[in-house]
Order: structure tokens, then sequence, then C-alpha cells
């Protein structure tokens, strides 16, 4: 899955490549964040925090959420009610109930609410898929086609976060599969947060000034 980025660290695109098949996605992105930078003034910076001490503390991460739900709610009342229609809607529901209600939440603010079929695609085990193999991590999700007119012309995902982008590919493949898209479908992704990033080409440029 390779990634594009703007000046502003934000993915604005993905591509996945597939038996010689390319599919585009465009990306819109709220937020940046930087790991290293520890202001969780943001919800993207918030949620990012929370997946960690869900991961690693879990004890600690309901205390976390209730502290900083009203940054959560604020972000999600500030997005513009948006009244576009897709062929097919995929909210990437995660099985935590607090990040599923924010995302769905955010969701419901980025299109008309028609041909949402997000619960035929879905987790179903709470773990990462980070580290596992593609093959391990497809075993983790499951997808039942929806009755509809395929392929579709037009798809949206809508996420909290892209990280690897191992789930939005796992998410490609099923509906390849399945015919739901191809390459000519228009596809769509908008997302709270990604972690800040650099295309490849801009960072091979910082280097070579380094050496100078």
């Amino acid at each position: 899955m390779n990634k594009k980025y703007n000046d502003n660290g934000k993915i604005i695109s993905l591509e996945y490549e597939r038996d010689s098949e390319k599919y585009n996605i465009n990306v819109a992105s709220c937020y940046a964040v930087k790991k290293s930078n520890p202001d969780d003034s943001t919800a993207g910076k918030i949620i990012e925090n929370y997946r960690e001490l869900r991961r690693d503390k879990p004890e600690e991460s309901q205390e976390y959420f209730n502290e900083k739900s009203v940054i959560l709610n604020e972000f999600i009342a500030s997005v513009e009610q948006k009244d576009e229609e897709y062929d097919y809607v995929q909210t990437m529901l995660p099985i935590d109930n607090n990040r599923r209600y924010i995302l769905e939440s955010f969701a419901n603010k980025n299109f008309n609410g028609n041909n949402n079929f997000s619960h035929y695609f879905s987790k179903t085990d709470d773990v990462s898929i980070v580290g596992k193999s593609q093959e391990e991590a497809k075993q983790l999700f499951e997808y039942n086609k929806p009755e509809n007119e395929y392929p579709v012309e037009s798809l949206l995902i809508i996420d909290d976060t892209i990280d690897t982008g191992g789930t939005i590919k796992i998410l490609l493949d099923k509906l390849i599969d399945e015919g739901v898209i191809t390459g000519e479908t228009e596809i769509t992704a908008i997302i709270i947060y990604n972690n800040y990033g650099q295309n490849k080409f801009d960072l091979s440029k910082i280097l070579m000034r380094k050496k100078k």
C-alpha cells in the first residue's frame, strides 16, 4: 500500500495494486499526529493515546477517555455535516465501544446516511493486526456481501486512523474478490488522523541536504 502525504504530514492518497490493476484512494485526514508530541489537545492525539493505553495499560484507558471526552465531543460537533451520497459506505467499526461511538458519530457527519453497509465487514477479535502476516490478519475479519448492484461506481471508507493500511487492504481484497469494486471505482477515505508521515522522495531530499 503506497502512501502519499502533503507538507503537513497528512495522508492524501493511497495506491493498492493487485493482479496488475491499480486501486487509487483519495484520502482526507483531519489531523497528522506526531508521536513525539505530548500535546493531547486534539482528537487525533487523544485517540492515538487511547489506542496505546488499550494495548499497554488497559486499566488506565477508560479514565483517560472519560477525561478527554469533552474535547472529542467538541471535535465531532465541529465537523461539517455533508450530504454526499456514495454507492457503498464502509465505516471501519472497532470492537472497542468508545472508539466505535466516536467513529460512528464522525461517520454520520460525512455522508447522507444511504448505502451504509458497514456491519457486513467486521473484526472478529479485538487484537491488533500489526506484526501479523497478511493471511493471519485476514482471518480476524469476516465479510458478508450485501444485496446491491455491483460493481459500484463509488466507495467511501471512514476510519478513525490509517496505521499501516493493512485493514483497508483486507477490505479491498474482500470487495475485489466479491466483485463489489473494480479499478474504475472511485474510492474515497475520510479519517480522523494519521501518524505524521513524509513521502519517501521528500525524505531522501532531506537526507541529501544533511550530507552536504
